[in-house]
């Protein structure tokens, strides 16, 4: 309920704000906000795919690799000590344990167990590569627009008829950035809960589902039509 609470507030502080100071502004804001994270969300997905493939996913099979390959020596010694004394008191005679079929038997499923691991990691490697990617790409974005756009357009658009809506245009524009902004919170904690332990209380899907108009938000969004992140 105190999700609600929050969103219900959020929409009317930015209504009151948007009346005060026109739509001029907020039309901006919103835009810059809207084209920039949804740049960013879609750049992202594709990019952490990229990153994952490229700096990672050979990188996870190879040490995993290595580490059963390192291993296989400790494996041979636990075997033969689990061996029948008859079958033991052979393999210790003969030297079986040293030969190639031996320790091939035991070490010929190294590359499989590594493929497995960086397959089951995958999902989560990307994600995460896909909300820092989202995050930066963002930034850059946003702080290219504040520096080099969003003077010119201001000044375009305070010349033309969209002035004379202003104080409406201020309501809309800023009830809309506002929804944007909220969803985009929701996206994001949707994609956190599952990998964070310590989440907030506040913040937890047992808060979260217990809230009627954030939850509407949290179960999905227009950024789940940017993502093929469920």
């Amino acid at each position: 309920m105190i999700l609600d609470i929050i969103v219900i507030a959020i929409f009317l502080l930015s209504a009151i704000i948007g009346y005060k100071y026109g739509g001029i502004t907020s039309i901006l804001s919103t835009l810059g906000v809207i084209i920039c994270v949804a740049l960013a969300v879609s750049l992202g997905n594709v990019l952490s795919t990229l990153i994952y493939d490229n700096y990672f996913s050979q990188a996870i099979i190879d040490n995993v690799s290595d580490y059963v390959a390192t291993a296989e020596q400790v494996a041979v010694t636990s075997t033969v000590e689990a061996l029948p004394s008859f079958a033991k008191m052979v393999v210790d005679f003969t030297g079986f344990e040293t030969s190639d079929a031996f320790v091939s038997a035991l070490g010929s499923q190294n590359d499989q167990i590594a493929v497995a691991v960086e397959t089951a990691m995958q999902p989560l490697m990307v994600m995460v590569v896909s909300i820092f990617s989202s995050f930066v790409l963002f930034a850059i974005f946003y702080l290219i627009f504040r520096l080099f756009l969003y003077k010119p357009l201001l000044s375009l658009l305070t010349n033309s008829f969209i002035a004379k809506l202003d104080k409406i245009l201020g309501v809309i524009t800023s009830i809309v950035g506002s929804f944007i902004l909220i969803s985009f919170v929701a996206f994001l904690l949707k994609l956190l809960n599952p990998i964070v332990d310590d989440m907030p209380a506040l913040f937890t899907e047992a808060t979260i589902y217990k809230s009627y108009i954030f939850s509407w938000f949290y179960n999905g969004n227009i950024f789940y039509a940017l993502t093929s992140l469920k």
